[in-house]
């Protein structure tokens, strides 16, 4: 039984898994971090609850699957002889070649697993797959990400990581500078902020509440070392 449910996790996992790893999603994940994913997921699929990771796993895989499968759907159904000839877009069109062939197939053998566990396990694995599905999380996903503040937030923070666990951000308010310049540069927005003070205040103490509740933590420079006085 255990192997099995082993086996589910690990098929599972392969699926957020490539060759080259982004230093953003590197293990083993910092506690902050953990917190800001799940935060963020949160936001994506509010019927998630926070314990559901530790303490029901297969509810948390099976969400996550659902998500894969109309990310799938959705690469499927893009005609990429319509790209334009240039090499970015020539990396993108292999990006949805994989998706829609190499996740496909690594998604199925995932399901196939959850079908092998005790039916207890297998139940949550497939309700929560299902309830997935029929509320589109993907399309719920990218709806939520445009309007809500904690979801970009977030999803900032997780992007930043390798400059949060570096000495290159001194501190929360050079990193929120950093967010309000990606933010920014949307239409309209830096307009919005600069009509508007009382929202960026507003924005800026989100943040920091997020990093102060989440535990993100600013290594920054360190302190210069003290001159000891001469000794007579």
């Amino acid at each position: 039984m255990k192997n099995k449910r082993e086996e589910f996790f690990r098929l599972a996992d392969a699926l957020a898994e490539d060759d080259e790893r982004g230093p953003w999603t590197a293990e083993p994940w910092p506690s902050w971090f953990r917190k800001v994913a799940l935060r963020l997921i949160r936001v994506f699929i509010p019927s998630m609850k926070v314990g559901d990771f530790k303490r029901n796993r297969e509810r948390f895989e099976g969400y996550g699957l659902a998500f894969m499968m109309k990310l799938i759907e959705g690469a499927q159904k893009v005609d990429t002889t319509k790209f334009p000839d240039q090499p970015v877009f020539a990396a993108l069109k292999d990006d949805l070649k994989m998706i829609a062939t190499v996740e496909s197939a690594k998604l199925q053998k995932a399901l196939k697993a959850a079908t092998a566990m005790p039916a207890d396990m297998a139940v949550d694995v497939f309700a929560a797959y299902a309830d997935g599905l029929k509320k589109d999380t993907v399309t719920y996903a990218m709806s939520r990400l445009a309007d809500n503040q904690t979801a970009q937030i977030c999803l900032f923070l997780i992007l930043a990581r390798p400059w949060i666990e570096s000495a290159k951000v001194p501190s929360v308010t050079v990193l929120f500078e950093g967010f309000m310049k990606i933010k920014q540069a949307f239409p309209r927005q830096k307009e919005f902020f600069d009509e508007h003070p009382e929202a960026r205040r507003s924005l800026k103490a989100q943040f920091r509440n997020i990093c102060s509740a989440d535990g993100v933590k600013i290594r920054g420079r360190g302190r210069p070392r003290k001159i000891q006085p001469a000794k007579l």
